[in-house]
């Protein structure tokens, strides 16, 4: 079994970071309308905040399958750090092209001349919010990413590859202490044993070479 703390931190990324991103497509589609109405523009980074955040939705959908136990084939711990490192890059593009649109941008939302009723000001405000959550969602994944690859790569250090495995079926080194028992100390011990029975006259001589 996986450990526990790897599995709670994983149900609540697949379950946050889709909740952040549903609210940066909402907002980047209510700023792409506005600019389309108002100014005829299309905002530099709302149509990669769509695709980022479409893209993200597809992680619930991943656990539902898995508690309903109705997924032939799971996503193997390489096709799971491949999707989300693509993810991961989406969000982290986002972040940064976001962040400059609203730097960019940041005399005029501070301009009094312009109302709060006004397309212009009323977007500046979407836009802080989906530099926001696209700081949270990179934030998110990334330490995921790290804690898993971390794991893996420990595991196949002991003797235990996992990679091919689902992250809920894979069975990591050092979850349980057979696992972190090594093989050179399991063998020895059997040895010793076999020693202590021949001394002791409960196995016959002629059986140390089987």
């Amino acid at each position: 079994m996986q450990p526990r703390a790897l599995r709670i931190a994983r149900t609540v990324i697949f379950c946050g970071v889709p909740l952040f991103g549903t609210a940066v497509l909402v907002l980047s589609s209510l700023y792409l309308s506005m600019s389309l109405r108002n100014h005829g523009g299309v905002p530099v980074y709302t149509p990669l905040a769509i695709v980022a955040s479409i893209a993200t939705l597809l992680l619930p959908i991943i656990l539902g399958l898995e508690a309903t136990r109705r997924a032939q084939v799971l996503p193997t711990i390489v096709a799971e750090l491949c999707w989300l490192g693509c993810l991961l890059v989406l969000w982290a593009i986002t972040l940064g092209i976001s962040g400059g649109h609203v730097e960019e941008t940041a005399l005029l939302c501070g301009d009094i001349d312009y109302s709060p009723s006004q397309w212009w000001y009323v977007s500046c405000s979407e836009s802080g919010a989906v530099v926001a959550f696209s700081a949270i969602n990179t934030v998110a994944l990334s330490g995921y990413l790290a804690w898993l690859v971390t794991m893996s790569w420990l595991s196949q250090r002991r003797g235990v590859p996992v990679w091919r495995s689902s992250v809920m079926a894979a069975r990591f080194a050092g979850a349980d202490s057979n696992s972190r028992m090594p093989t050179s100390a399991k063998g020895s011990g059997s040895t010793g044993l076999r020693d202590e029975q021949l001394a002791l006259g409960e196995v016959p001589a002629y059986r140390l070479g089987t």
